[in-house]
This record gives C-alpha cells, sequence and structure tokens, in this order.
C-alpha cells in the first residue's frame, strides 16, 4: 500500500489552470472553463495509476476513452500501485457483446493471509464494518452451496490488481494485470460507439465507449466471482448428491474477495448467529454486504444483490456472476452487465464500497466528465511529447506495441498473463488451449410498444440479441487480427 510510482512509468496525472483552460475552451465550452478559472483540482497525495499499452489500429478516441476511465477511477481509488492493462479492439466477439476482460489472476492465495492483509488497510467505519462481520474463522471461510455445507476452506483467488491494493504483490510489478477486449461493433451493425465522452446526451444509436471501458478495468481491480468458475456445479447431476458436495470441501480456491461478501438468506440463516456462511450456490437470490448475519435484519427492496450465473438450467438468470443484478432502468453500478444503446453509466457508491470491502482505499472523487477528459487529453499528449492540438491517430499509433516472438499470433505478455494466472487452461503455446470465458459486458436493447408512446425495456430473458460470449478458445479470440484484412497476423 506504500509502494512507489516508478518514475519511468507513464502515470495519470494533472494539468495547471491556464492549461486546462485552453484546452476546454479549444472545445466550446466557456461555462465550464468559466468554472475551472475559479476552481482546478489539485493532484491527491496518493492515487492509483494506469500504464495502457495498446494494440495496432487503436485510434485517438479509443485511447483517450481508456485514459478518460483510467482518471475516473483514479479519482476515487488513492491506493498508491499500478496497473498494467492491454487493450485490443478486435472485430470477432459475438453479437450482445461489446467488451470483455480477462484479469491477471493469483491463485491459491491464503485466506488467512488476505484476512490479515484487509485488517491491515481498515482506514474506513466501512473497512472496519466489513471485516468485523467476515466469517469468525479467520484461517478458513465456509460456504452454503445448493443447501450443502462447504467448510475448511484455506485458499482463494484474487486478481492481480487486487492484489496490489493490499501489499500482496509489488504495486511496482510491470506484468500485465489484465487483458481487455472491446469489440469494434461489426457485430453490431446498427450502432456505433460514442466518443463524445463528456456530453449531456448520448445519440439513441450509439453506445457509450468510455462506460464499457471504465466497467472492464473494474472486472481487472477485483469485481469477479468464483461462481463463474467453467463448468462450476454441472458435475453435480453426474454423481451421487452427497459424494460430489463433499468432495468440494475444502477446495474452493476458486472463491475470490468478492465472494467473500456474497451471502443469501439461506446460507445466513443455516449459518446461525454465531457464523457467516458466503453463497457460492448458481441461482441462489445472492446479494452484497459488509454486515454479514446483521443483512438478514435489511429488506429485500434496500438489497444490493448479484447476477446469478450463466447456467439457466442450474436456476442462474442468464447474466454472470461477476456483476450485479441488472436492473433496467435503475442498475445498481458500473458492474451491471448490460449497456443500452444511447446511456451513460458511473460509478456508484454500491461499486465503490464492494472495492473498499475487498481492499481498495475510496476517496470523494466527483470531479466532473470535462475536466478529466482534459486530463486524459494532456496526459496523453505529454507522453507522445506534443501538445494537445497536435493529437492525431497517426501519432497515436507509434504507442501501440505487439510482441509475438512465436509468431503464434497473440500477444507474448498476454499469453504469459494467462500462464501465469494458473486458472485459464492454456496449453501448445496457445495454439490449441482449452476453452474459457471472457467477464463481458452485453448489450441491452430497447423494444418499443407499438400500441403505446412510452418505451419499454424489457427483461433480459426476452431482450434481443442478449446471449453470452459463453466459452470461446483462447487461442482464437486472443489471436491479434489485421482488420484491414481480415487475416491473423
Amino acid at each position: 500500500m506504500n509502494s512507489k510510482i516508478d518514475p519511468h512509468r507513464y502515470e495519470t496525472h494533472f494539468v495547471e489552470c491556464d492549461s486546462l483552460d485552453r484546452q476546454l475552451a479549444r472545445r466550446s465550452l466557456p461555462l465550464v472553463c468559466a468554472v475551472l478559472s475559479i476552481f482546478c483540482i489539485q493532484k491527491p497525495a496518493r492515487s492509483i495509476s494506469f500504464h495502457f499499452d495498446y494494440a495496432p489500429n487503436t485510434t485517438l478516441d479509443q485511447v483517450l476513452g481508456f485514459e478518460m476511465a483510467a482518471a475516473v477511477w483514479s479519482d476515487y481509488l488513492s491506493d498508491d500501485v499500478t496497473v498494467n492493462l492491454y487493450v485490443n479492439i478486435v472485430d470477432d466477439l459475438p453479437e450482445g457483446v461489446i467488451g470483455g476482460a480477462l484479469p491477471g489472476i493469483l491463485s491459491n492465495q491464503r485466506y488467512e493471509a488476505w484476512r490479515e492483509q484487509l485488517e491491515e488497510d481498515i482506514t474506513t467505519a466501512d473497512d472496519q464494518l466489513a471485516l468485523s462481520h467476515l466469517l469468525n474463522d479467520g484461517n478458513k471461510f465456509t460456504a452454503f452451496i445448493d443447501g450443502h455445507k462447504i467448510d475448511e476452506n484455506e485458499y482463494l483467488k484474487m486478481t492481480r490488481a487486487n492484489a496490489k491494493a493490499l501489499g500482496m504483490l509489488d504495486g511496482n510489478a510491470t506484468d500485465l494485470d489484465g487483458y481487455i477486449l472491446m469489440s469494434d461493433l461489426t457485430n453490431e451493425k446498427k450502432y456505433e460507439w460514442n466518443y463524445d465522452y463528456f456530453g449531456d446526451i448520448i445519440p439513441k444509436k450509439t453506445l457509450d465507449f468510455v462506460s464499457v471501458a471504465i466497467h472492464e478495468i473494474g472486472h481487472a481491480l477485483g469485481f469477479l466471482s468464483g461462481v463463474d468458475k467453467p463448468g462450476w456445479l454441472t458435475q453435480a447431476t453426474s454423481h451421487n448428491d452427497n459424494d460430489y458436495y463433499d468432495s468440494l470441501i475444502g477446495n474452493l480456491n476458486h472463491a475470490t474477495p468478492l465472494d467473500m461478501f456474497r451471502y443469501s438468506d439461506e446460507s445466513l440463516i443455516e449459518s446461525g448467529s454465531s457464523d457467516v456462511w458466503i453463497d457460492m450456490s448458481v441461482g441462489s437470490k445472492s446479494f452484497f454486504s459488509v454486515e454479514g448475519n446483521d443483512a438478514l435484519n435489511i429488506g429485500n427492496q434496500d438489497r444490493n444483490y448479484f447476477s446469478t450465473g450463466k447456467n439457466s438450467e442450474l436456476g442462474g438468470d442468464g447474466a454472470q456472476a461477476s456483476h450485479w443484478k441488472s436492473h433496467p432502468t435503475k442498475p445498481l453500478g458500473i458492474m451491471d452487465p448490460y449497456l443500452k444503446a444511447g446511456q451513460r453509466r458511473e460509478i456508484s457508491d454500491i461499486d465503490l464500497l464492494a472495492f473498499d470491502a475487498i481492499g481498495w482505499d475510496r476517496t470523494s472523487g466527483g470531479t466532473d466528465l470535462a475536466t478529466l477528459y482534459a486530463l486524459a487529453e494532456q496526459q496523453l499528449a505529454d507522453r507522445l511529447g506534443i501538445s494537445v492540438g497536435d493529437l492525431s491517430d497517426e501519432l497515436v499509433e507509434t504507442l501501440t506495441t505487439f510482441e509475438d516472438a512465436n509468431g503464434n499470433g497473440i500477444d507474448d505478455r498476454v499469453e504469459q498473463m494467462l500462464t501465469d494466472s494458473e486458472v485459464y487452461e492454456w496449453g501448445g503455446g496457445g495454439s490449441g488451449g482449452s476453452w474459457q470465458e471472457l467477464l463481458d459486458r452485453e448489450l441491452s436493447t430497447q423494444t418499443s410498444r407499438a400500441s403505446t408512446r412510452s418505451t419499454s425495456v424489457p427483461e433480459p430473458n426476452s431482450i434481443v440479441g442478449l446471449w453470452s460470449l459463453g466459452v470461446l478458445g483462447i487461442g482464437s479470440i486472443l489471436k491479434r487480427h489485421d482488420r484491414r484484412g481480415g487475416d491473423d497476423i
């Protein structure tokens, strides 16, 4: 938590007031400029920094979208660490999937060590509340799964970025912490990306690029559930019921820090007042809470529910469990699994409480988007050694990188991250491999009712085009495509 930023690494920083005013004036925002001439934000004493590597053919607008998304997270999180991400704009995501993330993972981390680091990281009353309501045993955790008690679990997994926030990994480590894919929307021909990052109105036929970028970065930071483990609980039907669940005892090492705050009424009632069990079932009405058993006193309408899993045969709602429960009109936060056209999403208080609970340090944030955009422009110009007015797609292309020493069409840094993570079944240098899921954000479309003047938003199971990225071959989805010719390079 006290690591220093490497001075040779590129990081988020702030610009002087007069420079900021000139940038905003160039964009004809006199009112915002007038406000900023009175008040300019100061660089916080500490804040999370991001280092991005971009794949070839990433445009200026797309780079600025991620630089702005980073500025938004830096505005809310104060941990003195650097998160390293590789961004790739691809043309082969399935219909309905507009973005995805593969976080770098630290596997088989001792639950006891995580608890100890969480205690050392306490900075707020919410931190204290979260820690005090965790399971009574500081060495092991217990889960409630399909009506069965699964105890004696000593290990969990976490994203590399989350580990950095807790001091369980060097905050200056330069290996990749995540890989983010964004669709170029050739799979959604009716829509275009919106690159107006601080306009009040998002055009109806566009998808807000920065909202998706913020969301995918959130997965890399640790918004992740082990309930999304490929094949999780599908084997139960092929075994003797009790034998299968007995085999899980002591083996829930795919649970994550976020799962330590994943409860249901059933898990809390069964655990009794003397203990606290999490719920890792597919299809259960699981909710987020930092209050443990006290959450039983919270009414359903005030709870913050998680999505319940992709597998509808097991009772899942069709959305990955590494998200909030989707709400068509009042999303809980940026980690909602769906995004409607013409909509911008923001980081909410419940988003921040979840990140606070798993080990990130929260700040007040709230800097306006126009200011953050100007900051993103300035830091990008500084990286290129030019003025903001000279930014262009051609100059941004000089920042893109692709390393492929073994010639398999997959960036070597991404391949190394997958290997080091130990949770991605990866073999044959990536040419064959097995199957894995991306943590994806899907498109939510609106359907008009001909008989009324209003526009309704149907539930996810009836929305056109809402199908998951599912299980895609890592080797095929990660290969770098030349979008000018469509061939692997």
